[in-house]
Order: structure tokens, then sequence, then C-alpha cells
């Protein structure tokens, strides 16, 4: 998934839990959300990981 782990694509819904889940993550400053056009004009949306973002996993030990 490059680093850049996909929200929205294919069969994959995001539950309103989860959409506030990421929209907290957004405020906090730990991801970016990004947009692509992936097949016959929809769009399918994912995650990139600021720095800080990278840092806190890090001290969690979690690699990906």
């Amino acid at each position: 998934w490059g680093g850049t782990p996909w929200v929205s694509v294919g069969n994959i819904e995001c539950t309103r839990e989860m959409r506030g889940n990421l929209s907290d993550l957004v405020q906090k400053g730990l991801i970016r959300m990004g947009e692509d056009e992936y097949s016959y004009g929809r769009m399918s949306t994912f995650i990139e990981f600021t720095a800080e973002g990278e840092e806190l996993a890090k001290s969690m030990d979690i690699e990906w």
C-alpha cells in the first residue's frame, strides 16, 4: 500500500464512527486525507501520515 492506506475504494465503506476517528487524527495533525480517481471517474480516499504521525507510530513500535 506504499505508506498511504486506502480508506474508501471498491467495496470498502467508512462507517460514521470511522469517519469521526479519522477526522480526529486529521485535527491532531497526525494524518492527511487525499483523493484519487481510480476507475470510471470514481474517487477513492487514502491516508497519508504526517511526520508527527510517523513519530507517534514509531514511539509505539508500529511498523509499516
